[in-house]
């Protein structure tokens, strides 16, 4: 280690007298009288406490403890003396790194009038750290894409500085919004300088509409004709049993009423029981006109659902085109109606 290092004691209780004008302790150890850095704000509440501990826990050797206490005063407050105090424990514990960020953020941060044995101190110990990481430099657009190196954010491009990256291999991963994400594996070595230009491209624009149709024909038409279609021929069933039996009860009764009268020899519509033969017959005949009808309706929904449904099978290729040939072909007897849908799809 350099021979600077030997005054390191003095040198961090002068950057402690110039960067906090709290510390009054490190200028009477100088012989000197504390002198405020000017404009550099004073610590306050949690972040003040975590300051001190980590003066202590250095001036007792933990420089576990200090990176741990000046650590948190950093990430309560991003300051010059907190910059170097982290810095400076960092490199002791070995996290050289972080070490080289928080030593560069302090000498280009620093007080006017910070003094130059400070000053020194300070580069001395980042050229020390630098040769033991990797100095990578990053040109990112667009502006505002988010960087990240492993685990850590480094924040948005452009960067303000360089990034120092432990030896070995570590992973860049750069998105932005509108933009594919880009991920990068680079191996770095000590005291290596590596510069890097990376532009992101933008994302793929989604793919065209369908032509003619938009999105195309819905599934749910199809779906419910061949409901009405189904309900339909049901009902319509029903009535065909219906009639059927009011025809054969009708039959019945006409065979009876001939065999009384042909008996008496009495004609219709005088005889008595003619009456009700009428209407036995035409409740027949009702049953059957709206089996005949509800079976027609559901001919007609089927013939809607077979015409739709081929056409929404065959809407996927735009340039394929359907040869239809469709018949409806209605039937109806005494005891039987409905419609048959033949043909080529």
């Amino acid at each position: 280690m350099p021979a600077s290092t030997n005054n390191r004691p003095l040198a961090v209780a002068l950057l402690l007298t110039i960067a906090l004008p709290f510390t009054s302790w490190a200028g009477s150890a100088l012989g000197q009288p504390s002198e405020p850095a000017t404009g550099e704000p004073s610590l306050s509440g949690p972040a003040l406490e975590l300051f001190r501990a980590g003066q202590a826990a250095r001036d007792a050797g933990n420089y576990s403890a200090c990176y741990e206490h000046a650590l948190g005063a950093w990430k309560l407050h991003q300051r010059p003396a907190v910059a170097a105090l982290l810095g400076d424990c960092a490199f002791d514990v070995k996290r050289y790194a972080a070490a080289a960020e928080h030593l560069t953020y302090y000498l280009d941060h620093r007080p006017p009038n910070a003094p130059g044995k400070l000053v020194g101190y300070a580069r001395d110990r980042l050229a020390q750290a630098t040769e033991k990481v990797a100095t990578v430099r990053l040109t990112v657009s667009p502006a505002g894409a988010e960087i990240r190196l492993d685990d850590r954010r480094l924040g948005e491009a452009p960067l303000t500085g360089p990034v120092f990256v432990a030896p070995g291999p570590a992973t860049l991963s750069i998105r932005a919004e509108g933009h594919q994400t880009t991920t990068r594996t680079i191996t770095v070595e000590a005291a290596g300088e590596l510069q890097l230009d990376i532009a992101l491209q933008p994302s793929a624009a989604p793919p065209p509409p369908p032509p003619d149709g938009g999105d195309g024909l819905p599934l749910w038409p199809a779906l419910v004709g061949g409901g009405a279609a189904v309900a339909l021929a049901g009902v319509g069933l029903a009535f065909v049993m219906v009639s059927a039996g009011q025809h054969d009860d009708a039959q019945a009764e006409r065979d009876r009423l001939s065999a009384e009268l042909g008996a008496t020899g009495e004609r219709c519509p005088a005889a008595p029981g003619c009456s009700e033969l009428g209407t036995m017959f035409a409740d027949a005949q009702s049953s059957q006109e709206s089996a005949i009808a509800l079976l027609s309706g559901a001919g007609v929904a089927a013939l809607f659902t077979g015409v739709y449904t081929a056409l929404y099978a065959s809407q996927p290729e735009a340039e394929t085109t359907s040869s239809l040939t469709i018949h409806l072909l209605p039937t109806a007897t005494p005891r039987l109606a409905g419609a048959a849908v033949v043909g080529t799809f």
